[in-house]
């Protein structure tokens, strides 16, 4: 790929260090506690926080408070993600249609 995805070279820069584990998870805070904590600092409501989903049968799901307004999802990235992020980024930085999507940088 001729433009680099930022989050690729960081991906890869944290990969290359002996610290991290093999494969194609890294070591990311994904506490609900920390979320909701950055979440108060750039303005969500009072009330409103994150927390774990700890799987999507029905039992678990009726752990998750409610109302839901959004998930956050993690998951290991491929060729194809940074692939397509960069195409997403290139319309957009021509005016093209932004779809509804917040995106933030970790």
């Amino acid at each position: 790929m001729a433009h680099e995805d930022p989050l690729s070279a960081l991906n890869d820069e944290l990969r290359s260090k002996g610290s991290v584990s093999a494969g194609p998870w890294l070591a990311l805070e994904s506490n609900p506690e920390v979320f909701s904590d950055f979440g108060r600092k750039v303005g969500l409501p009072p009330g409103w926080g994150f927390a774990d989903v700890l799987g999507l049968d029905p039992e678990l799901l009726s752990l998750v408070p409610q109302p839901v307004v959004a998930c956050v999802l993690l998951f290991p990235c491929s060729a194809r993600i940074y692939a397509e992020r960069h195409l997403q980024d290139q319309a957009l930085r021509a005016g093209g249609e932004h779809r509804g999507a917040c995106t933030s940088k970790e």
